[in-house]
């Protein structure tokens, strides 16, 4: 069996499980949520430990080597695929590229094509590539070189003053440093960033390591003006989208399917898959962008760590 990778050399993330029998709903409900491409085959081999191997000459784990049963006989593989699409910022390789092989004892069976959506495996059958989904605009934000890659929250405030942003934040007007100066400090998290947009009655605030802005009800008193939102992950994978207009909060969930707006506002899910689980800072970022009118650019983020806009919060 070959299995296509998106990138051309170095390592790629593969697990492999063998099962007694076929994966439970459970493992297959995780799969289909969080995996691109996943396809079943049937194999069967004539002798025993069988091995996950790269190209000739390349070196594989030790785990990945003679793992399958040391008998002969009937298998089926379940071949799970993320990742080969999504671009690397600081190459042409794919940034969080992973496989999950699942092995179990079976009769044969024909292919099952459990799911086909990424491009990579669009071209390589000879097919018309699917458009991407309207978030990858974001993907940028979990890219390797992205400051905020691993955990920040990000806060959009439309019809409020800076003065009166930062009063509601809690923070003090003076002595302003930059949010990078701040990263060995011990009260780093004590600190945001507040960034006017030119021409536009917004204002944008970071917080790399807090969530301040993540309160919903913080979010619905800065939304008195007009419309505040904001988006919060960390590195446990938690998020939380806050949405308020007018000072009533429309939103502090979750970003997942359980996240559901009234008719007015349902237009702002169009096109987002909230079932599965990848990108979903990104699909985050694009709800908060419709909401708000506002849309957020790698440059914000350099001008919010680097320039001296940070004020630290009152406690």
């Amino acid at each position: 069996m070959l299995v296509r990778t998106g990138r051309a050399d170095g390592a790629v993330g593969v697990q492999l499980s063998v099962l007694a029998e076929p994966p439970s709903a459970e493992v297959v409900d995780r799969q289909e949520r969080a995996y691109d491409e996943i396809v079943e085959v049937s194999w069967h081999t004539e002798a025993g430990f069988a091995s996950v191997v790269g190209a000739p000459g390349v070196a594989v784990p030790g785990q990945l080597r003679e793992q399958t049963p040391p008998w002969p006989g009937d298998y089926r593989m379940r071949v799970a695929a993320r990742g080969r699409d999504d671009p690397a910022p600081d190459g042409p390789y794919p940034a969080n590229e992973s496989y999950e092989l699942l092995v179990w004892p079976a009769p044969h069976a024909e292919p099952l094509v459990v799911r086909q959506t990424d491009r990579l495996g669009h071209r390589l059958r000879g097919q018309d590539e699917p458009a991407p989904p309207p978030h990858e605009k974001y993907r940028w934000v979990r890219g390797r070189t992205s400051v905020i890659r691993e955990a920040a929250t990000l806060t959009v405030v439309v019809g409020t003053g800076w003065e009166e942003v930062l009063r509601l934040f809690g923070a003090a007007p003076g002595g302003a440093r930059s949010l990078h100066s701040l990263m060995d400090a011990p009260d780093r998290d004590s600190w945001l960033a507040l960034l006017p947009v030119p021409g536009a009655d917004v204002v944008i605030v970071m917080e790399e390591n807090g969530f301040a802005g993540a309160d919903g009800e913080r979010v619905a008193a800065l939304s008195r003006g007009g419309l505040a939102g904001s988006v919060f992950w960390n590195i446990n994978a938690v998020t939380r989208l806050s949405l308020a207009r007018a000072g009533r909060l429309l939103a502090a969930e979750e970003i997942n399917e359980s996240l559901v707006f009234e008719a007015g506002e349902r237009a702002l899910l169009d096109g987002i898959d909230l079932t599965r689980w990848e990108d979903r800072v990104p699909k985050g970022l694009l709800i908060l962008e419709r909401f708000t009118g506002h849309s957020l650019h790698p440059g914000d983020i350099d001008r919010l760590w680097n320039d001296s806009l940070a004020h630290r919060v009152r406690t």
